[in-house]
């Protein structure tokens, strides 16, 4: 009997989560089925406003993070004491109500579940911030990185080995 794949936003992509302080994650959420598109200025100034929310709470390091039209990755360092999966809720719900706000709209914008990658020491942090400077391109929708409207990468991101 095959093993079938957890779907999205599936209880199992929590297995073996960890938070550890002061840690490097990559982050990835994608948007709701019946949800609007999410590259449009609204959404990614409500993201950012967000994401920077968070980071003056202490609960996270925002170094990078790219808004597709059907989902986000973000490379954040998790603050001291916080808990992943508590500020990733935060954060998507906290967004969504202000994604809704803002277009007047109800309902889910996020799947409910994200994926959460550890960045360990022997992993060089500046491959993933590459991997979010080159998803706007990889997918066509930017020539060059610069080009695409909602990405955003603080130049602290390019001091990291």
């Amino acid at each position: 009997m095959k093993n079938k794949l957890p779907e999205k936003g599936s209880q199992m992509l929590r297995k073996g989560r960890l938070s550890w302080s002061g840690c490097y994650y990559f982050l990835s959420s994608a948007k709701a089925n019946n949800a609007p598109a999410l590259d449009n200025p609204a959404c990614f100034e409500i993201i950012c406003r967000e994401a920077r929310l968070l980071e003056k709470e202490g609960l996270w390091e925002c170094l990078a993070l790219v808004l597709m039209p059907d989902h986000l990755h973000l490379l954040v360092r998790l603050g001291q004491g916080a808990d992943l999966s508590r500020v990733m809720n935060l954060f998507k719900g906290r967004s969504a109500f202000q994604i809704n706000r803002a277009g007047n709209t109800k309902g889910a914008v996020w799947f409910r579940g994200f994926h959460d990658h550890l960045i360990r020491p022997d992993q060089p942090i500046p491959n993933f911030r590459n991997y979010i400077l080159r998803n706007p391109t990889n997918a066509g929708l930017a020539k060059i990185p610069s080009d695409y409207p909602y990405l955003f990468v603080k130049e602290k991101a390019f001091d990291l080995l």
